[in-house]
């Protein structure tokens, strides 16, 4: 597997980098000269064994490199990075929690570090799954996906998945859309 990230100046592409083993999945630029792409890397230690893991390169003043993966935020899947400017961006992917579920993650960084975003809960949602991010400012990030409810409780009457219109659903679905705004999570649909 390779990565070739390319750079459109002055009417002609040209090739920026080349990354041996990286699926570059996000790419965002906060300057001209200053951004991150998010991906996955794979290994093979062993001829039995692969492993694949999160990567964030950083391209500052001409050059990439590859966040150490102690610095790097543990995403198992990467899903998007936003940056707004060189000391300010969000990151969304997915991550293992108790139980051995994936649970959507989120990350700012702060021009020094990746920081984990603490989730918003709903009440009376079982699960949230965030598949988009947008970023308008430092202080002003939207991310969207979908609730689902937990079992035994009264739905309301749409979306459903695995269920008609005349039988039970088994796994109910709304539609999610929150605002990091103020310092704070805002509900404006599930």
């Amino acid at each position: 597997m390779v990565s070739v990230i390319f750079h459109f100046h002055a009417g002609v592409w040209k090739e920026q980098s080349f990354f041996e083993d990286v699926l570059v999945t996000s790419l965002s630029f906060g300057a001209p000269d200053d951004g991150w792409a998010l991906g996955t890397e794979t290994s093979m230690p062993s001829q039995n064994i692969t492993v694949t893991k999160t990567v964030f390169l950083h391209y500052h003043a001409g050059n990439w490199i590859t966040l150490p993966t102690a610095d790097a935020p543990q995403i198992l899947q990467t899903q998007q990075i936003e940056m707004v400017t060189p000391t300010d961006g969000w990151a969304l992917g997915y991550g293992v929690v108790v139980g051995g579920n994936l649970k959507a993650v989120l990350f700012h960084y702060d021009g020094k570090q990746w920081q984990s975003i603490v989730q918003p809960q709903i009440t009376g949602r079982a699960s949230l799954s965030f598949s988009t991010l947008s970023v308008i400012s430092a202080d002003d990030v939207w991310i969207g996906g979908q609730a689902t409810w937990p079992t035994g409780t009264h739905y309301p009457t749409s979306p459903f998945v695995g269920g008609g219109s005349s039988n039970p659903p088994q796994y109910p679905v709304t539609p999610l859309l929150l605002r990091y705004h103020n310092g704070a999570w805002q509900t404006l649909l599930s």
